[in-house]
């Protein structure tokens, strides 16, 4: 038997494709080294021009507006009746960690405290009774606030001057295994910094703005025509 009987019409044509290999591995070499050499021209980029996508930019204004409703908010001036009222300072870690073990425990506030929950507007005017805890709840949320005083700073230092008032913003949140975490909110409010309670995670409010727009109102939210001029 002769070899030319062995040879079919596709070992023909796979010699001829191996044949061809070289030249057309030699072309495609030469395309992307042309490619690399254009992309090398034009394909630079100065990150600091590319401007934020639709969704970031909608994320960086909601996180402004959280910004601003803090930064706007005065505290009502109290007389010395009601300041007469408000608990020291040392007392929040104790408050806190007895607010996280009662809903842990049973999904509810401890009765033991002196807790009044008011609505989103009442809440955020922080004008009700300062020897009462103020809450306002929204779904899986807790948001916790107390006017106090900063007594445990003058016990401490045995500092002679009348004790300043500080506020207490806590963030009691339900997660998806069922448990709560507590957390005390940063920033400042009418001048001061908000205070951080020990036991609880530190939150920065405009960090997560989709949750703070659940516990704000929408009027809050919103800046005012002075806001918007400067």
């Amino acid at each position: 038997m002769q070899w030319e009987e062995l040879v079919t019409d596709g070992h023909v044509n796979a010699a001829k494709m191996r044949a061809a290999r070289p030249f057309i591995l030699g072309f495609g070499l030469l395309i992307f080294l042309f490619g690399g050499a254009l992309f090398g021209e034009y394909g630079r980029f100065d990150p600091a021009s590319i401007s934020l996508n639709k969704n970031e930019q909608q994320i960086d204004t909601r996180r402004k507006s959280i910004d601003r409703v803090f930064a706007s908010i005065k505290l009502p001036k109290l007389d010395d009746t009601a300041k007469a009222k408000m608990a020291p300072a040392y007392e929040l870690p104790v408050i806190a960690e007895a607010i996280l073990s009662s809903l842990n425990e049973n999904g509810k506030l401890p009765d033991t405290l002196p807790i009044t929950e008011l609505s989103k507007a009442e809440f955020w005017q922080f004008d009700s009774d300062v020897g009462k805890i103020q809450l306002l709840g929204v779904g899986k949320l807790k948001l916790i606030a107390a006017r106090v005083t900063d007594e445990q700073r003058q016990r401490r230092y045995n500092v002679r001057v009348p004790a300043e008032e500080r506020l207490w913003i806590g963030l009691f949140r339900k997660g998806k295994d069922g448990k709560w975490q507590a957390y005390s909110l940063s920033g400042r409010i009418n001048g001061k910094g908000l205070l951080s309670v020990e036991g609880t995670d530190r939150l920065n409010p405009a960090r997560y703005p989709v949750t703070f727009e659940k516990l704000i109102p929408k009027a809050l939210l919103k800046p005012s025509k002075k806001q918007k001029e400067g």
